[in-house]
């Protein structure tokens, strides 16, 4: 998903265990042209692989997913509509706790917890 479906334009280091990354939607990808035609839409699922890569990417530390302790999806990602999409991550290395926001403008499109492994 980073680097196909969104580039990554910046992560940076806000606290300890705190980034804060931009993204730019690939509007033209495959996924947006089937998740919906003429009205595309990110996929959960894509917005779930691509929390665990920018972890991966942001912290350096390869990460496996676990369990998935919560996830709400609270406004649609349309690559058309936004020009950058934020992710805030927390990591909690003590208790291999991932916590990311997925952020349009300020208002938060989706919050998703994951145990890591």
């Amino acid at each position: 998903m980073l680097g196909s479906l969104f580039q990554l334009s910046s992560c940076t280091s806000k606290a300890e265990g705190q980034f804060v990354a931009q993204l730019i939607p690939d509007s033209g990808h495959p996924v947006f042209q089937g998740h919906f035609p003429g009205r595309p839409i990110t996929p959960g699922a894509c917005l779930i692989q691509l929390a665990l890569e920018l972890a991966q990417h942001c912290f350096h530390v390869p990460m496996q997913l676990d369990t998935i302790k919560n996830v709400k999806f609270l406004r649609l990602i349309q690559p058309n509509n936004i020009e950058t999409l934020s992710c805030i991550l927390l990591f909690e290395a003590s208790s291999s706790k991932l916590q990311t926001e997925f952020i349009i403008d300020k208002d938060v499109c989706s919050k998703m917890t994951f145990l890591l492994r």
